[in-house]
C-alpha cells in the first residue's frame, strides 16, 4: 500500500510540475526549479513537509523540468 501511495504522490507532483512549466519560458523554469530546491533544503530542518518535496523527488522533478519539451498539442 505504501509503495502505491508513494508512486501516486510522485505522479501527482510530476503532473503539477508539467502543468506549471508548460507556460513558462526558460528563465521562469529555472526559477521554478530553484524554488523546488529551496523547499527541499528547508525540509531537512522540519519533521513535516509537503508530499513529493524530498531530496530524491526534487532531483527527479528538476530533471523533468530541464528536459521538458512542449508538445504541439495543447490541452
Amino acid at each position: 500500500m505504501w509503495a502505491a501511495y508513494s508512486c501516486f504522490s510522485r505522479d501527482i507532483e510530476l503532473a503539477c510540475d508539467e502543468r506549471v512549466i508548460r507556460s513558462l519560458d526558460d528563465t521562469d523554469k529555472r526559477e521554478y526549479a530553484q524554488t523546488l530546491l529551496q523547499c527541499s533544503i528547508r525540509r531537512r530542518m522540519f519533521a513535516v513537509s509537503p508530499v513529493g518535496v524530498g531530496e530524491v523527488g526534487v532531483k527527479r522533478r528538476i530533471k523533468s523540468i530541464v528536459w521538458f519539451k512542449k508538445s504541439s498539442e495543447r490541452t
